[in-house]
């Protein structure tokens, strides 16, 4: 992922027929957590003043046809992280896994 100025820098070097290759999407700022958040990485915690989450929602497909229009939704993943960052990647250590809290 690209962001800010690097966007336009990327841009400029690519050919015509390599931009098909990518997608251009408005970064979202979502409102971080009220509250500093412990979070566990590496088996130690740490304070994360401005913690947002993403939501990833799963189908299932066979043979290229979802596997019912009913029962296609196959799970969820939370990722959260620091506001601050650009990655999100639980593998880049730049984010981790999260589970769902309904509070009203």
């Amino acid at each position: 992922c690209l962001f800010g100025a690097d966007i336009l820098t990327k841009l400029t070097e690519l050919t015509p027929q390599q931009y098909q290759s990518w997608s251009l999407m408005r970064r979202l700022h979502p409102q971080p957590r009220a509250m500093p958040t412990l979070i566990v990485r590496k088996g130690e915690l740490h304070k994360v003043n401005d913690l947002i989450s993403e939501l990833g929602m799963f189908s299932v497909q066979t043979d290229n046809n979802p596997s019912s229009a009913e029962h296609s939704f196959a799970g969820y993943l939370i990722r959260s992280k620091s506001a601050e960052s650009t990655e999100g990647g639980v593998h880049s250590g730049q984010g981790v896994l999260d589970s769902l809290v309904y509070s009203d």
